[in-house]
């Protein structure tokens, strides 16, 4: 399939908005007329190097194809416009094998970003760890798995809550232990992680998943001891599960999945006094984006950001560790008046291990929170594009291409 050849690509060189009925609707960019010149010319190229056109992949769109290959067929062949409205060409992943051989090619064949088609397929008897899986996201992504015959570890602070959620698992006809975990203590995420192996004799999921709020407060006036509290369980908890737990998948050597919840706040900004978390999520955001990139293939990635949910999180400040000055007097709920109210957490589950099956990195399950990302985007391109122009060398200076060069070189010595 060429780009352009389905009735979505009418989008291709556009900007995209949304009717007050949230009904997608497209708005042609300056650049429209030319797209039909454009799409050619890529295809042409994709073509002459690979033998074939870019495909499209319906669990992952709008991902980055071979980058030599866009950056010099499409940036510096699009116009430029500083208008703040310059048009944008969405290129479709290519399929594994084939973006694998023309990275092979130009010499550092082990190195394909952004290449996995499909995710997990089956759950039937596979294991997953949930942090934070107690209640809220972490809970419902337990109840889906029951729901796909998967066994499930149910980790979190307090050792009841825990037994409880896994009794309530059980009941679904699957196997399930509840273990208590402070994720901000490296020697609880390691006695974890012996649970699961010594009970099931396999993990095949991780869900990291725990994650605390301070409340609303402004940036000047947020407490030392709550933005350390804030960073230790949403980013360093999440990284030290991460590598306890991928240590042990490479040493298993099957196929594997992590899934690192993140939040809207990490692609956005949906309100202001909460620095301390949109911080610690763009943070996940960030290091997740790297893993992608540096897996082996037998792990697969991905980035769960739900938007505003109907969760406890607010309240997560009444079980705060000692060593972060003690729990905190638990606070209000939003009045819900019936004009705005949180997503239901049940949206979460069932959508996540979709969108895993389907190979999504990114597990969009709120369609609020889409203004956010695009928001942030336009700003940054339309800033690109007012302050900056291509250059014929402008390759030169690029980081990626840096990397591919060294990759390339080291791969040739060897």
């Amino acid at each position: 399939m060429t780009v352009g050849d389905t009735n979505r690509d009418t989008a291709l060189f556009s900007t995209q908005g949304h009717g007050k009925d949230g009904a997608e609707k497209t708005a042609l960019s300056p650049g429209a007329q030319r797209s039909d010149f454009i799409r050619q010319t890529v295809n042409a190229a994709l073509k002459l190097v690979i033998g074939a056109p870019v495909e499209k992949n319906g669990g992952e769109r709008g991902i980055r194809t071979l980058g030599t290959l866009a950056r010099t067929t499409v940036f510096e062949t699009a116009p430029f416009n500083h208008s703040g409205t310059s048009p944008r060409l969405q290129l479709y992943k290519l399929p594994v094998r084939r973006c694998k051989q023309n990275y092979a090619r130009l010499g550092f064949p082990d190195y394909a970003p952004f290449t996995r088609e499909t995710g997990m397929q089956d759950f039937t008897d596979k294991v997953a760890v949930i942090s934070g899986g107690v209640n809220g996201i972490g809970f419902d992504i337990a109840k889906a798995l029951a729901g796909e015959k998967c066994h499930v570890v149910i980790a979190d602070l307090d050792q009841e809550a825990c037994d409880a959620a896994a009794a309530e698992i059980s009941a679904q006809g699957v196997s399930a232990i509840g273990h208590k975990c402070d994720v901000t203590q490296e020697a609880d995420i390691a006695a974890l992680a012996d649970a699961a192996w010594d009970k099931f004799g396999h993990v095949d999921l991780l869900f990291n998943n725990a994650g605390v709020g301070a409340g609303l407060v402004s940036s000047t006036k947020m407490a030392d001891a709550d933005l350390r509290w804030i960073f230790e369980v949403n980013f360093f908890g999440n990284w030290n599960m991460c590598m306890e737990f991928l240590r042990r998948f490479k040493e298993q050597n099957s196929e594997a999945h992590i899934c690192n919840t993140a939040s809207e706040n990490s692609i956005g900004w949906p309100m202001p006094r909460m620095a301390g978390y949109n911080a610690s999520k763009a943070a996940v955001l960030g290091y997740t984006g790297m893993l992608r990139m540096e897996l082996p293939d037998h792990i697969s990635v991905s980035l769960l950001c739900p938007g505003w949910t109907q969760t406890d999180i607010g309240n997560s400040g009444t079980r705060r560790q000692e060593k972060f000055g003690g729990p905190k007097p638990a606070r209000p709920s939003f009045p819900m008046d019936g004009d705005f109210f949180p997503y239901e957490v049940e949206t979460v589950g069932a959508h996540t291990l979709a969108e895993i099956k389907n190979g999504s990195f990114y597990i969009f399950p709120h369609y609020a929170a889409r203004h956010l990302a695009e928001e942030r985007n336009d700003e940054i391109i339309a800033a690109f594009d007012a302050q900056t122009g291509p250059s014929p060398d402008w390759q030169k200076h690029d980081t990626r291409s840096f990397f591919e060069a060294m990759q390339a070189a080291r791969n040739n010595k060897e």
